[in-house]
């Protein structure tokens, strides 16, 4: 199973991952999703970086729930932060910390006025994400 980025195009197949697991993120053309797909071909994760005021925002990190556990997730982020040369924020729920912390992912507290603007609306809604950042 390798990583890959979905061309625009190719982005609905990604909205078609997070349906059949269950989730109504959707993919946007805008977006640079990067996938994992299995030895069939299909999508086994996904996740979105999202450009927010001249930043990247990770989002929407998901593995099929039939392969978690097997480090398919540290696999796509790995991926994404070796092709990305700027950092990359994220907002994981607490239990997710060790995760981001072995793709080199930090806790951090102060961020761009963007992202911080991102994260008190995240937090809202759920609020016990952290703010993380990869560089």
């Amino acid at each position: 199973m390798t990583p890959q980025w979905l061309t625009s195009i190719q982005t609905p197949l990604a909205s078609a991952f997070y349906k059949r697991c269950g989730s109504k993120e959707k993919a946007k053309a805008d977006e640079r999703v990067a996938v994992i797909r299995d030895n069939s071909q299909q999508i086994v994760a996904s996740l979105r970086l999202r450009r927010i005021g001249g930043h990247w925002l990770l989002r929407a990190l998901l593995v099929d729930p039939q392969r978690r556990q097997q480090g398919i997730a540290l696999q796509l982020l790995q991926f994404v932060g070796a092709q990305n040369p700027e950092p990359i924020w994220c907002f994981p729920y607490p239990h997710l910390q060790s995760l981001y912390h072995q793709a080199d992912y930090q806790l951090v507290a102060e961020a761009p006025e963007p992202i911080l603007t991102a994260y008190n609306v995240y937090l809202n809604r759920q609020p016990l994400l952290l703010m993380c950042c990869n560089r």
